[in-house]
C-alpha cells in the first residue's frame, strides 16, 4: 500500500506513525523558534536597518530536501536554486521523506527556480538532453561540443528529477523555464553570423548593425550553442500584424503566409495601430541566410483565399491565382475546404516594391481545366497541348473550368513533358 497521499498536487505521509513523526518535529521546531525568537530579536531589529545588498537569499546545502509546512512541493537544493520533485518516485530515488526538511512558510518564496545564466542541466534518465539556461530559456548544450567545454562539460551539469526541466507545480504561480526564448531576447548562435530578436516565440532576422543599435546592441546578445534545429518557432498566430521598422506597409499574418493590409479602413477591422508588432527592417519580407523567414511571401499550393467585402474566390496554383467561378463551387469550394478571408486588394495588388499573386503560373507548369481532356503546359504566355500527359499525371494541375483564358499556341504546336517540377 502507497503511505502517501495526493495534497494539493503535491505529496504527504498517510502512515500515522510518520504523522505522529512530523507533528513532533514540529512542537519541538515551535518551542524552539519560541526561544530563538527572543535570543535573536535583537539581531533582527538590526538587520532591519541594513541596505537590501546585506540581506542574502537563503542558500540550503547541496542536494537538501526542502517542504514548506503547509505548501504541498517538495524541492531539491542545487546550487541554491530549487527544483520541483513532482511525484513520490523522484522523491524516493532522492531518499524519500526521511531526507525532507520541514521549514516555516515563506521560507522558499526568495529562493529562485531559474538558475542563473551557463548552467547546465539534465533530467534524471535522460544523459543525453543536457540543457543550458541562457537568459530564462534552455538550449540543447550538446550540439555544440565546443562550447560544452568551454562551459564546463560534464563536471557543471547538474542532474535534476525527471519532469522538473520545464514544469513547477500547479497553482504555485511561478513560471517554468522557457522552451524558447522569452520575448524581447536576442541570440547568436556560437558559430553562426545571425542575430535574431525574439517575439511571441517567433525568430525575426536583425539584419545589420542599424537594427542591431535599434534593439541596443551587441551588450544584448546573448550567446547560444550551436542547435541543430532554429531554436525559435517560425509563422506567427494567424491574425497577427507586423511592421517593419521604417517601412510603411503593414502585414497580417494567416496561415504563415504574410498580407498587405492596404489601408486604414483594413487595419482598424483588423484591430488598429495598437496591435502591430514593430520588428526589425527586413525580418519579414527577405529571407535570413541559411534559414527560413518568419513567413510566406506566397500563399502555400491549393489555398482558397476572398478578400474581405468580395464575393471572388481564389485558388493557388503554381504560385498563380485561378479565379474560381460559383458554378465551380461544388468542386473546389466544399465544406472541407476552408476558404481564408484576407484584407482587400491583398490578393489583386501590392505596395511599393512589391509583386501582387500573379494571375499566370510559372513557365513549366502543366495544368488542364477541370472538365477538360486535353492538358497545357504554360510557357510565355502561351498554353501549349502536352504530347505526353499520361507520363506523369500527377504534375498535372486541375485548375476550374472558366478560372483563367490562356490562349492556345497556334500552328498545333505541342510541349513534352519532362516529368520535373516548374522551372519558372
Amino acid at each position: 500500500m502507497n503511505r502517501y497521499q495526493s495534497q494539493d498536487e503535491g505529496f504527504a505521509p498517510t502512515d500515522k506513525r510518520e504523522r505522529m513523526r512530523a507533528r513532533s518535529l514540529a512542537a519541538m521546531i515551535t518551542v524552539r523558534s519560541l526561544t530563538t525568537l527572543l535570543i535573536s530579536g535583537f539581531f533582527a531589529l538590526a538587520a532591519l536597518a541594513l541596505p537590501n545588498s546585506a540581506h542574502a537569499q537563503p542558500c540550503f546545502p547541496e542536494g537538501s530536501l526542502i517542504k514548506e509546512y503547509s505548501s504541498a512541493p517538495v524541492w531539491v537544493i542545487h546550487r541554491c536554486v530549487k527544483f520541483w520533485v513532482p511525484n513520490q518516485y523522484e522523491l524516493d530515488v532522492l531518499g524519500g521523506w526521511g531526507r525532507v526538511r520541514w521549514v516555516p512558510d515563506g521560507t522558499l518564496a526568495s529562493v529562485p527556480h531559474i538558475p542563473a545564466d551557463n548552467t547546465m542541466w539534465v533530467e534524471r534518465t535522460f544523459p543525453q538532453n543536457v540543457q543550458v539556461v541562457i537568459a530564462g530559456a534552455s538550449y540543447g548544450a550538446l550540439y555544440d561540443s565546443q562550447m560544452f567545454a568551454q562551459l564546463g562539460g560534464w563536471a557543471n551539469v547538474i542532474e535534476i528529477p525527471l519532469g522538473s526541466m520545464w514544469a513547477t507545480p500547479p497553482g504555485s504561480g511561478l513560471t517554468p523555464v522557457s522552451w524558447y526564448p522569452l520575448s524581447g531576447t536576442m541570440i547568436r548562435e556560437r558559430s553562426r553570423a545571425p542575430v535574431w530578436v525574439v517575439y511571441d516565440e517567433i525568430g525575426y532576422w536583425v539584419s545589420d548593425q542599424v537594427e542591431l543599435d535599434w534593439l541596443l546592441g551587441w551588450a544584448n546578445v546573448h550567446l547560444i550553442p550551436d542547435q541543430i534545429v532554429a531554436p525559435f518557432r517560425r509563422c506567427p498566430a494567424d491574425g497577427t500584424l507586423l511592421n517593419e521598422r521604417t517601412q510603411a506597409p503593414v502585414w497580417v499574418v494567416y496561415g504563415c503566409t504574410r498580407y498587405w493590409v492596404s489601408d486604414p479602413t483594413e487595419l482598424s477591422v483588423l484591430g488598429g495601430w495598437s496591435q502591430v508588432k514593430q520588428v526589425p527592417n527586413r525580418s519579414v519580407t527577405q529571407n535570413p541566410p541559411n534559414y527560413w523567414p518568419p513567413v510566406n511571401s506566397w500563399p502555400p499550393e491549393g489555398a482558397r483565399l476572398t478578400e474581405r467585402t468580395t464575393r471572388d474566390i481564389y485558388m493557388i496554383v503554381a504560385g498563380a491565382k485561378f479565379y474560381i467561378p460559383p458554378s465551380e463551387y461544388p468542386y473546389f469550394v466544399t465544406p472541407d475546404i476552408r476558404v481564408q478571408t484576407v484584407p482587400y486588394r491583398a490578393l489583386t495588388s501590392a505596395p511599393t516594391g512589391f509583386n501582387p499573386i500573379p494571375n499566370a503560373p510559372a513557365n513549366g507548369t502543366a495544368f488542364r481545366w477541370r472538365s477538360g481532356t486535353t492538358s497545357y503546359i504554360f510557357d510565355g504566355g502561351w498554353a501549349y497541348p502536352i504530347s505526353n500527359p499520361n507520363d506523369c499525371p500527377e504534375q498535372v494541375n486541375v485548375v476550374p473550368d472558366g478560372s483563367s483564358i490562356f490562349l492556345v499556341a497556334p500552328g498545333g504546336q505541342t510541349r513534352q513533358m519532362s516529368c520535373a517540377p516548374p522551372i519558372g
